[in-house]
């Protein structure tokens, strides 16, 4: 299986379009680009910030795959594209007054891949990065692919959300809060999930099911409740998506097997969480959906290992003291000897 994927470049002046049609859930390319994206694709990968190229992303891809680190944001298109009753609504455009992204859809926000080295990207994704500031560029990469990328941006999903390519209109200012499974990359936004999260399983806990003296513990569970001289743990999950899945950590499944008969450990899913920026430049999460799961011991079947812990055990190469090379940049012969020291770039 593969997804159609369009990739687009924004350059640095324009950076605060991105940040807006993110948050707004919106996007749109100018008429001369726009003509060319068809209606057969089903996600968008935006290019907002290269560096590590001397001279700008002009540049052949030998150079891109040597030198670029790039920042993607990646969104999936949620409507069909809109070229009529359009309005000013991107920065640029209301600071010029008027329409310069006619072909507008909407998207909800996934992942932002954050300064990965072009060269780890698949060979597909790195020649169309790398060419769409002239134009945008379709291209199809694999489920695993796409997937493996999405991850790399904190994507908290399980499988990816069919979608809607049938002409639907989407309003001059779109509706917030929509379906995607939005990334949790901002530590500011990943603390109010979290906090939320807790706070609706606490009060969830106590006012339904009738438990006392919440003691947020944190490791290896997140809260404790007791009742009658009984004891109840939770380990609550938080997220903006669906909330068909979670990530647990090694030490979360541990604790949740070793304590099946003694003392169980409940799962409580707050999901749906929507976000909304606050004066003190934080955010402040509300609604959502909350599952609650008694007695939770996670199967086998259900793990599926988003990384590993690799053991050393071969004998390395060779080994040397960095403690002297100062600053980024150093070269160091193979017996640890300072050899020369560049400014990066």
């Amino acid at each position: 299986m593969s997804v159609r994927v369009v990739v687009t470049f924004v350059p640095k002046k324009l950076t605060s379009n991105v940040a807006w049609g993110l948050h707004e859930q919106v996007w749109g390319l100018p008429e001369r680009h726009g003509k060319s994206i068809g209606a057969d694709f089903e996600w968008l990968v935006i290019c907002s910030e290269v560096n590590g190229l001397p001279h700008g992303p002009r540049a052949l891809a030998d150079l891109w795959r040597e030198r670029a680190f790039v920042t993607l944001n990646i969104a999936r298109r949620d409507s069909g594209v809109v070229t009529e009753g359009l309005k000013p609504l991107w920065p640029d455009e209301v600071d010029a007054g008027e329409v310069r992204y006619t072909h507008r859809f909407a998207i909800s926000s996934y992942a932002e891949v954050v300064q990965i080295r072009a060269a780890e990207l698949p060979e597909d994704l790195l020649q169309a990065v790398s060419v769409a500031h002239a134009k945008p560029r379709h291209l199809e990469l694999t489920d695993d692919e796409f997937v493996r990328l999405l991850e790399r941006g904190g994507w908290e999903g399980s499988e990816l959300s069919s979608v809607p390519l049938g002409p639907d209109s989407i309003p001059s200012v779109p509706q917030r809060g929509g379906g995607g499974q939005g990334y949790i990359n901002d530590p500011r936004k990943r603390k109010a999930v979290e906090l939320y999260a807790e706070d609706m399983a606490i009060h969830y806990l106590e006012t339904v099911e009738g438990w006392t003296d919440a003691v947020r513990v944190g490791k290896p569970y997140d809260v404790r409740f007791t009742r009658d001289g009984a004891e109840k743990r939770v380990e609550v999950k938080g997220t903006t998506g669906a909330g068909s899945s979670v990530f647990l950590t090694t030490n979360e499944v541990d604790h949740a097997r070793a304590n099946d008969s003694a003392q169980p450990i409940d799962l409580v899913v707050v999901s749906g969480i929507q976000l909304t920026p606050s004066d003190d430049g934080g955010y402040i999460a509300s609604g959502g959906r909350l599952a609650h799961y008694r007695d939770y011991i996670p199967a086998d079947e259900e793990l599926r290992p988003t990384q590993f812990e690799a053991a050393l055990t071969m004998a390395p190469s060779s080994v040397m003291d960095v403690a002297s090379v100062g600053s980024a940049g150093g070269k160091l012969t193979p017996s640890g000897e300072l050899i020369s020291r560049t400014a990066r770039t």
